[in-house]
């Protein structure tokens, strides 16, 4: 559980974040929902641990724009927090600041760039750029 402090300094850092997302998000639509990020962030932690459903939990508060995730099964090997990029479905680990990577996450980035029209695709480099608020860099 976050303390006080922390989710003061978290929300402060939110509203810099969102500022700035907005100017670049531009009228570009998010091309996922909570769900699918969801699917996302346990794509990019499958390579170091299994997938037990029920392990993420969605963390509405932290680091919005993006959909944020933390896990806290130990038996599962799964402890941190992962941000999800509502435009182009980048993952970030917070705890380092990191973009975890599988060949099943690479396939699902590849299909939702595929769900920009030609328009949007011109802000797609804008938006990878994005970064989530981390708050535990190793």
């Amino acid at each position: 559980m976050l303390g006080y402090f922390t989710r003061l300094v978290l929300i402060g850092c939110w509203l810099m974040t969102i500022t700035v997302s907005g100017a670049i998000a531009g009228d570009v639509p998010k091309k996922l929902d909570v769900d699918e990020a969801e699917q996302l962030a346990y794509k990019a932690i499958s390579r170091h641990h299994p997938r037990p459903p029920g392990t993420l939990w969605y963390e509405p508060d932290i680091s919005l724009p993006f959909f944020t995730f933390s896990g806290a099964a130990i038996l599962a090997g799964i402890d941190g927090y992962w941000a999800v990029n509502p435009w182009t479905g980048d993952v970030w680990d917070l705890w380092g600041c990191t973009r975890p990577t599988t060949p099943a996450l690479h396939r699902a980035l590849t299909d939702i760039r595929h769900r920009f029209t030609a328009e949007e695709r011109k802000q797609y480099r804008k938006l990878r750029r994005l970064k989530p608020v981390c708050e535990w860099v190793n």
